[in-house]
């Protein structure tokens, strides 16, 4: 059978990698998903403002990345849902670290080493992607990048550093900018919040995760208030997310939960516990009266 290569194209690719929905909380929890499965102990966020040069990284002292694997977790889809995993790995298909960061950044940088080999650093340019239409992975950084990240490297695990962030890096916005500088900083504390609720297990747990942002200690809470009495647990549900069927407890979002006395039915979001994190997942019809 003839046939012929059609390769996907990388700028329009890179645009639907932008569209798949992440809030900057989201995607920084993505990241922090990685640091878990590399047994990090401590996860600092970092947002710098700096008008257009306004940047955010994730620094974490796990196991990090040999240059192998580091090269993989660049690649599109470098490992897909038939790769092992550990247990409290909850990526799949191999896309997470980049459709966070794409969805949030035009450059990605990171930079890591594995025990017993040399720190490795790989950087994508979405513009230079645009430019030349072909996925060229830098192999390193430009020397003003590559001095933040020597400052904010730790000596081991994984920096991964967002430079040209699109809802900052726009003309006209200057580090003077108030209101824009006020936005940055109510993103700042947007992320402090859910880091707080997603990961309040590892947080709270025995082996505890510490993270910070900007310095600040993240302290966990309990969005579903499990440790109060006055509070009504719902039973336990077989709910179905993304072609897969999980058993877990629901607490509907205020705005969409059913009103009792009307019977009304609608839609509920939800959030559920996997491998210790909250997952925030729509759950279907409501049931009338319940």
């Amino acid at each position: 059978m003839d046939f012929e290569i059609a390769n996907p194209n990388p700028a329009g690719t890179i645009e639907s990698l932008r569209s798949l929905g992440y809030s900057l909380e989201a995607a920084v929890a993505d990241l922090i998903d990685n640091s878990i499965a590399a047994e990090a102990q401590q996860v600092d966020v970092v947002f710098n403002w700096d008008g257009q040069d306004s940047w955010v990284a994730v620094v974490d002292d796990g196991r990090g990345m040999s240059e192998t694997e580091l090269v993989s977790a660049m690649t599109i889809a470098g490992r897909g849902p038939g790769a092992h995993r550990s247990a409290q790995d909850l990526g799949r298909f191999g896309m997470g670290l980049k459709t966070a960061s794409f969805s949030q950044a035009r450059q990605l940088l990171v930079t890591s080493a594995h025990a017993g080999s040399g720190r490795a650093t790989r950087v994508w340019d979405l513009d230079l992607v645009r430019r030349t239409g072909e996925w060229r992975l830098l192999l390193g950084a430009e020397a003003t990048d590559q001095a933040l990240l020597d400052k904010l490297w730790t000596g081991r695990g994984t920096v991964v550093l967002w430079r040209h962030l699109h809802r900052f890096d726009i003309a006209g916005v200057k580090t003077d900018d108030v209101p824009t500088q006020k936005h940055f900083y109510d993103e700042i504390r947007r992320v402090e919040t859910h880091l707080g609720m997603v990961f309040e297990r590892f947080l709270d747990g025995r082996k505890r995760l510490r993270i910070s942002v900007n310095g600040n200690p993240v302290p966990p809470w309990d969005p579903f208030l499990g440790n109060r009495r006055w509070v009504q647990q719902f039973p336990v549900e077989e709910i179905p997310v993304g072609g897969h069927t999980m058993r877990g407890r629901l607490r509907p979002s205020a705005p969409t939960a059913p009103h009792r006395r009307r019977g009304a039915t609608g839609r509920r979001t939800g959030w559920l516990a996997g491998a210790g994190r909250l997952l925030r997942v729509p759950a279907g019809p409501a049931h009338p009266g319940r």
